[in-house]
């Protein structure tokens, strides 16, 4: 687990996310907008599984909620992440942020 902060100074971050409306499914980083502030940092990678959302974990949050959290996050984005040993999860319900 690691964490990873993104100011934005007002643009996008760049990621898409996936998951479902299943509160306890987990949320993952689905794609990264090439050259966008989330793919310059380098810590970010497709497959990562997003944890928690300025310190809000995702436990339990839908993907709407977690999409929600996001848009509202301010410039500055603290994001907790893990990356997971097989990243050949299923992935749907995508919204690129």
């Amino acid at each position: 687990m690691y964490t990873v902060e993104l100011v934005r100074h007002g643009g996008a971050l760049g990621i898409t996310i996936s998951g479902s409306e299943e509160p306890f499914d987990p949320i993952y980083i689905a794609g990264l907008a090439p050259g966008g502030l989330a793919d310059r940092t380098g810590a970010i990678h497709v497959g990562d599984r997003l944890l928690a959302i300025n310190g809000v974990s995702l436990r339990g949050k839908p993907l709407s909620e977690a999409i929600l959290m996001l848009q509202n996050s301010g410039d500055t984005v603290t994001l907790k992440i893990s990356r997971p040993r097989d990243s050949g999860q299923s992935m749907s319900h995508k919204l690129y942020l």
